[in-house]
């Protein structure tokens, strides 16, 4: 079954384009149509980095280093009507490049990109880059090449690294994973099960792993925080409110939650409640954000206590309870866009624990002992 994939695609920065970022301030950066706008000061206009495609290639979607620094995409290459035909028909992932923007300079930064010989006709001989993480500091970038390789790229050296190799590709699935600061967290499909693993960074080592239950897809691994400490989440595929929390240290899982709204660590204030779409709350004044219903569409600042979205073709600010717009570039935003800020998680609200005999009804994911 193909994957979809939603990492970044590159876009290639003009050389002289500069932007004057705070140290500790990252920017709020809209990516539509090819092109980056960031803005440093939200009563302003934002400053334009053309990010030129070349023709044919197309944005999958992007990652947001956590200190706001840099985004990493994932790019389609252009490929003949052909190639593009022959890849729609299989089950293996399309050919897609990892590049790097520095959002403080303009620089591009090719990561990962497709063989010498590749060729556009055939679409061949390709590599799939996929499902960047960033590291917790911003420094590092891992991916999967292909699905059976697991690379860390260094920003400073320009250097990679081969983390892991020969992983298990059953049934064309490919590894989900996210990096916290007590290491990688995956989630792999072999034959026999299914496992959340964690690896460590430095060499590769599997510091332990719990199988999942029989038939369980995970869809989505992240890191959170649970009780002041960080916490591996997984969300389990077709589940819109039964989270599983592991603790990091030993892969335990915490008996899992029925997260149906999450909310701002600083604030309290906003909520977010998913059903088959998403609705942002705010509990004081009781209103709804108007937000387009698209991935991308909102992101929360880097200290957790005001919310960018987009609305209606307008980029707009929730403030502590004012909403405002913000100054826009001059041409209308393209039809797919991205709004990137700070670390977009929301803490949980846990409404309520759930027993085993409800996980289990609940697509539960850990497999009994």
């Amino acid at each position: 079954m193909r994957q979809v994939i939603a990492i970044g695609l590159w876009l290639l920065l003009a050389p002289f384009a500069v932007v004057a970022q705070a140290q500790n301030e990252p920017p709020l950066v809209l990516v539509s149509d090819g092109n980056f706008f960031v803005w440093d000061d939200l009563s302003q206009p934002p400053v334009e980095l053309r990010c030129g495609l070349q023709a044919g290639e197309q944005l999958n979607g992007l990652v947001l280093s956590p200190v706001g620094t840099h985004v990493a995409m994932l790019v389609n290459p252009a490929l003949s009507e052909a190639a593009q035909a022959f890849w729609n028909n299989i089950v293996e992932p399309i050919p897609t490049d990892i590049r790097v923007c520095d959002l403080s300079t303009g620089a591009m930064l090719n990561v990962a990109g497709q063989p010498d010989d590749f060729d556009p006709d055939t679409g061949l001989p390709a590599v799939a880059n996929l499902f960047s993480s960033w590291s917790p500091d911003g420094r590092q970038l891992a991916y999967n090449r292909d699905g059976y390789e697991l690379h860390i790229y260094d920003l400073a050296s320009g250097e990679t690294r081969l983390l892991r190799s020969n992983l298990s590709v059953y049934a064309n699935s490919l590894i989900i994973f996210a990096w916290g600061e007590n290491g990688l967290a995956s989630i792999e499909q072999e034959p026999e099960a299914s496992y959340v693993r964690l690896t460590d960074t430095q060499t590769g080592a599997i510091i332990w792993e719990q199988p999942l239950a029989s038939g369980v897809v995970v869809e989505q691994v992240e890191w959170t925080r649970h009780e002041d400490k960080p916490t591996i989440s997984a969300k389990c595929h077709g589940a819109d409110f039964n989270y599983h929390l592991v603790d990091p240290a030993d892969g335990r899982p915490y008996q899992p939650f029925d997260h149906k709204e999450w909310f701002t660590d600083e604030t309290g204030r906003l909520s977010i409640t998913i059903h088959e779409t998403w609705q942002v709350y705010d509990r004081q004044t009781q209103t709804v954000l108007e937000i387009s219903d698209r991935t991308g569409a909102a992101a929360l600042s880097p200290e957790g206590n005001r919310l960018a979205y987009l609305s209606g073709g307008a980029v707009m600010l929730w403030d502590n309870g004012n909403i405002r717009a913000v100054p826009m570039p001059p041409q209308p935003l393209d039809r797919i866009s991205y709004l990137l800020w700070g670390d977009l998680r929301w803490k949980p609200i846990i409404t309520s624990p759930v027993d085993a005999e409800a996980a289990s009804h609940l697509c539960g994911v850990f497999a009994r002992g």
